[in-house]
């Protein structure tokens, strides 16, 4: 009974460190990018940090929790408040006049933790969601994190020079399909993504307001007999085939189904003398297969 209270008390202890996580793991919101409220490069090193394990979690964040403990003492002593130091001891070390107390005095010293518990978790939360706004969307801790990833460098406009960045509204997506029937291309804006862990893969692609071509309707096949056994080479133009409206909002990819991928990004431009805005590419598209 008593270890496993002793087990409970260190996993209080170490709280905060998980809602500190929690914390730098939301989402980064720029009031700058007006179109889609969302900084790319802070959602991506958000993403990496809300991957992390328990045992990960421990790893790196453990001095979250020794640095809110060691204030709050300080704080505690300025207001010459005690802690009852001796019950720590003995739970810690599964002594069994623990609970041998009266029981209205275990329930305060019991409820009094529980708040000093809760209070510190929530100030580590607070914590990661300073540090995530204010340094999440720095290249420098992105390339930190996500070395040489190139999906996340090309979802997250770091190939884009910082002013091209900042005018960064959304991006647009061309996805080449390869299925059991066909191949199609796929055009939409671009939602969300992940990358299979330890690779640099892609695990799937979800795009919004897609749109669908199928290019078997003008494929060009050729045969070649000169050669044994006979050789059959398919091609396919780009700009045929044709258009459909995917009827759903969000459409997803599976990355074992990609075979190239075809990156547009875009701001939105006033059109003078009007309260329009037009969307404009920002620089040539990039593609990657």
């Amino acid at each position: 009974m008593n270890l496993a209270l002793s087990a409970l008390l260190i996993i209080l202890l170490l709280l905060p460190a998980f809602f500190f996580r929690i914390g730098i793991s939301m989402p980064i919101r720029k009031d700058y990018l007006l179109d889609n409220k969302t900084n790319l490069i802070g959602s991506n090193v958000s993403k990496v940090f809300s991957k992390l394990n328990f045992t990960e979690t421990v790893f790196l964040f453990s001095i979250i929790p020794v640095f809110l403990h060691f204030v709050s003492l300080l704080i505690i002593k300025i207001f010459h408040c005690k802690i009852d130091f001796g019950l720590l001891l003995n739970v810690f070390s599964g002594k069994d006049d623990v609970l041998n107390m009266e029981a209205m005095q275990f329930e305060v010293k019991l409820i009094s933790f529980l708040v000093y518990t809760f209070i510190q978790a929530f100030i580590a939360f607070l914590l990661g969601l300073l540090l995530v706004y204010n340094f999440g969307s720095k290249p420098w801790l992105f390339r930190l994190l996500m070395g040489n990833n190139i999906w996340y460098k090309l979802f997250s406009g770091m190939l884009l020079s910082p002013d091209q960045r900042n005018e960064l509204s959304f991006i647009v997506v061309e996805v080449l399909a390869m299925t059991k029937e066909s191949s199609m291309i796929y055009t939409g804006w671009l939602k969300c993504y992940d990358v299979i862990e330890q690779t640099d893969n892609l695990a799937y692609i979800t795009m919004t307001d897609a749109i669908r071509r199928d290019l078997r309707s003008n494929q060009l096949t050729y045969k070649n007999t000169d050669t044994a056994p006979t050789t059959t080479t398919v091609s396919y133009d780009s700009n045929s085939g044709g258009t459909m409206i995917i009827p759903s909002h969000n459409f997803t990819i599976p990355g074992k189904e990609i075979v190239s991928i075809g990156i547009t990004y875009m701001k939105y431009n006033d059109v003078e003398g009007t309260n329009e805005r037009i969307p404009v590419p920002i620089r040539e598209p990039v593609s990657i297969l």
